[in-house]
């Protein structure tokens, strides 16, 4: 099995259109040499927003600032949007590996044989531990009510409410699930599988129900995103970014050729991910079309997202 890093967990950042002339950029976490950057949406320059970071995982964005984990230092991180002093939100994790943000918290899984999953207040403050004995949680996604994430050690995908309280497996018995996402009415995750291809994209109702299964022989899937209409991911193994109705239907292959496609993010009008093992951060998009290289020369990006 392929070892990988975090994927971003949710596609939707909260900005408009994407596209050249549209406002926004994208985010993205380069754990080579540590660095949190951004580009405008449609392309241009690159800017670090901080840098000397010890191997982020996994990136999220509000209004006003980016957030990221440091696996190998065990932090939580934010800086504004626009760049400036970087402010540790928590330390002394142990290999904080995946993030999500809402209106109010940072939220994060601590990758370990004996994980948690935990949350901070925006701006900082007491560190919540909302789940613990998780075996090596891999990837969080939150809505209004509950934080999803999935296991990779026991092959489970999870939820808790945002406020804490009982932990609900909504499905159990999965093969390397690496990546969540949620929408208004699903839980959505990939299944690296064991053999190159056998992954799988999945969904089950929130609150949990009958697991349906979107799309099979994928060569590891590793990271998936959702908007109103479908949903994408894309396959670190096959090179692929890939999309399939809500529900089901026929598997469209958005982009191929891709150097280990690793995170990816959605918004109103295009797909964007990274290539991890290419250095590059790349759109296409809705529907398909030409890939444009917003960013190249990057040192083994990781998890990207998009926002203001």
């Amino acid at each position: 099995m392929v070892a990988l890093g975090a994927a971003a967990s949710l596609g939707l950042s909260g900005c408009g259109g994407g596209g050249a002339g549209a406002s926004g950029h994208v985010y993205w976490v380069n754990a080579r040499d540590g660095t949190v950057n951004k580009v405008p949406l449609g392309g241009g320059k690159v800017t670090a927003l901080a840098t000397s970071q010890n191997y982020p995982e996994s990136v999220a964005v509000t209004g006003t600032h980016v957030y990221w984990v440091n696996f190998l230092d065990g932090t939580v991180n934010e800086v504004p949007l626009g760049g400036g002093k970087v402010t540790t939100l928590a330390s002394g994790q142990n290999g904080p590996f995946s993030v999500a943000v809402d209106g109010t918290h940072v939220y994060w899984v601590n990758h370990d044989a004996r994980g948690t999953v935990n949350e901070v207040p925006l701006g900082g403050g007491n560190v919540t531990t909302l789940a613990t004995g998780q075996y090596n949680p891999y990837s969080v996604a939150v809505d209004d009510t509950h934080v999803y994430w999935v296991n990779l050690g026991d092959g489970t995908v999870n939820e808790v409410p945002i406020d804490g309280g009982s932990v609900t497996t909504l499905a159990s018995g999965q093969s390397a699930p690496f990546s969540v996402a949620v929408d208004d009415a699903h839980v959505y995750w990939v299944n690296g599988g064991e053999k190159g291809e056998d992954g799988t994209v999945n969904e089950v109702p929130l609150g949990g129900g009958k697991v349906t299964t979107l799309a099979t022989g994928q060569n590891y899937p590793a990271s998936v995103a959702v908007d109103g209409t479908y949903v994408y991911w894309v396959n670190f193994g096959g090179g692929t970014v890939n999309e399939v109705p809500l529900g089901g239907g026929r598997v469209t292959i958005l982009a191929s050729g891709q150097n280990y496609p690793h995170s990816m993010a959605v918004d109103g009008t295009q797909v964007y991910w990274v290539n991890s093992f290419g250095g590059t951060v790349n759109e296409i998009p809705l529907g398909g079309g030409n890939v444009t290289n917003l960013a190249t020369g990057q040192n083994r990006p990781l998890s990207i997202t998009v926002g203001p």
